[in-house]
């Protein structure tokens, strides 16, 4: 449908109202798919459980945060055997 649409809008030898009916029967076509989808995945009768919606809390961390999540990280990486720096420096993963 995007390179339908593409082509007509680039076509100068359509007139308007031939562009202006493609992007109706675009938008017509569209819509029916997305209701067959709908109603095929049964979308619109599952509910919306809204106590399992996870809650964000943002929090700056401190340096000593900081210093800690490492210190975790690297006895993680140690215990799981991950080749560990000889020079302190610290190597961050992000799981």
């Amino acid at each position: 449908m995007a390179l339908i649409l593409e082509e007509v809008m680039i076509d100068k030898s359509l007139p308007a109202h031939y562009k202006s009916r493609a992007v109706a029967a675009l938008a017509t076509s569209l819509t029916l798919t997305q209701k067959a989808a709908r109603i095929a995945l049964q979308a619109d009768s599952q509910p919306i459980e809204q106590d399992s919606l996870p809650e964000l809390f943002i929090t700056e961390l401190s340096q000593d945060d900081i210093v800690e999540m490492r210190r975790s990280q690297l006895e993680l990486d140690t215990a799981a055997g991950v080749n560990c720096p000889d020079d302190n420096e610290v190597i961050e993963t992000v799981d």
